[in-house]
This record gives C-alpha cells, structure tokens and sequence, in this order.
C-alpha cells in the first residue's frame, strides 16, 4: 500500500467528521516512540536496564496485538459488511503484523537469556527490528486514518462509528483499557485530553479520577499541566490536597 498522497490527509483533517483512529493512535505512537528510546538507551553491561528494555518492549507488543485483535473485532468487521473492498489490504498488513510480532517475541527470548557482547549485538538488533517494525505499523495507522477513515464516511453515519467504538471499548479488558488510556492522555492536545477525560469522569468514582489526574499531571509538560488544572479545577485541587 502506498503512503498516502497530501490531497488524501488534508480530505481526512479538513473535515468536519468524526475521525475514529486519532486518539487511539496517537496513544499508540506514542507508546511506540518511548519504548524505541528505552531500547536505545539500554546498557548490555546493566541487568536492571537489559531487563527494563525487554519488559517494555514485551507491554509495548501487547498493546499493539490487543489493539489489531480488537480492529479486526470492530472496525474491520463493520467495514466488512458495506465495504469489503476498503478492508482487504488492511487485513494483509495485519497479518503481516502478528507475524512481525512472533519475530520481535524471538528475539526478546533470546535477549533473556544473553549476556556480555552477545547481550549487546541482540540489543542493537533488537533495536533495529523494532525500528522497521514501527515504522511500518506508523505507515500502516497512517493509512487507516485518510484511506479507511474516508470508507467510514462514505457508508457510516459519525453516529454510527461512535457506537462501533464504543463496543470496541467496551469489550477491552480492563487493565489493557487502563494502560491504553494513560498513553492517549500523554499524547493528545489539550481540547482532545479534556474530551477524553470529560467521557472518562463519566463512568469513573470521583476518588479514581482525582488519582488519575494527580498522575496524569506529573507526566505532562508544566503549560500541559496547567492547562488540565484549570480544565478540572475542583478535581485536580482536591487531589492535590
């Protein structure tokens, strides 16, 4: 599939539509980026950080695998029944992905168990796989934001994809929805966090979301930061005690 041409993005950011794949995706490459900086940076001579990278790389797999499992569950699907011919290149790339992921999985098995040079040329190999695994999922999130976000329009009211999300939510494990969350929460701008947070306080106790806050505040930038305090004032204040 080819990367999408500029009259495709400027069709997809110009328009007054629901986009279904931006936040999600901007989690996600964000997750993405960190846990490539994480490999990076890791020392093979140190246990703590070899151990660290791996564990990051293995949440990182996880979310991307929960991830595709639930779009081929909800939006593939959907487009599937008024579609077919939008999805089928997509569902290629995705079973491309899970076997990318077996791939990255062998070699965080192997990496467990080295150590000395052999630690540090399976770190950089590491690295590098990951390089081109990620920029391959970014071309791909790419894509599903213009080519398939268009699809939805063409034969799904915003209505309707709202509520496909929502099903696709709704059947996330918990613990994943969590995780998934705080990387959105980091990565969006501030009209999107507040709406994310506004729909979040709606179904969460007030004592989860002053916490959630409190933590979400310690890793944004200090404007980011005030910004959100004013946004939630009385909830952010109180947590602050």
């Amino acid at each position: 599939m080819d990367t999408p041409a500029r009259p495709l993005t400027t069709d997809v950011a110009d328009a007054d539509r629901y986009q279904p794949y931006r936040k999600v995706h901007k989690g996600l490459r964000l997750a993405m980026s960190d846990c490539l900086r994480c490999v990076a940076s890791a020392d093979a001579d140190d246990l703590t950080s070899v151990l660290f990278a791996i564990s990051q790389v293995a949440d990182v797999l996880d979310l991307c695998a929960h991830h595709l499992g639930h779009e081929n569950a909800f939006m593939h699907a959907a487009l599937r029944e008024r579609a077919p011919e939008s999805v089928q290149a997509f569902d290629h790339d995705h079973a491309c992905q899970v076997a990318a992921e077996r791939a990255l999985r062998g070699t965080l098995d192997a990496l467990r168990s080295a150590s000395g040079d052999a630690a540090d040329r399976l770190l950089y190999r590491l690295y590098l796989e990951l390089s081109a695994n990620f920029a391959e999922q970014w071309r791909h999130m790419a894509e599903e934001e213009t080519s398939l976000t268009l699809a939805f329009w063409a034969h799904f009211s915003d209505s309707e994809i709202r509520q496909i999300e929502a099903r696709l939510v709704a059947a996330i494990e918990p613990g994943t929805r969590a995780v998934m969350s705080d990387w959105m929460l980091q990565a969006l701008n501030h009209a999107e966090r507040v709406e994310l947070l506004s729909a979040m306080r709606e179904s969460m106790p007030a004592a989860a979301f002053d916490a959630l806050l409190e933590r979400l505040q310690g890793r944004l930038s200090a404007s980011a930061s005030m910004r959100l305090r004013r946004a939630f004032p009385l909830a952010v204040d109180s947590a602050a005690g």
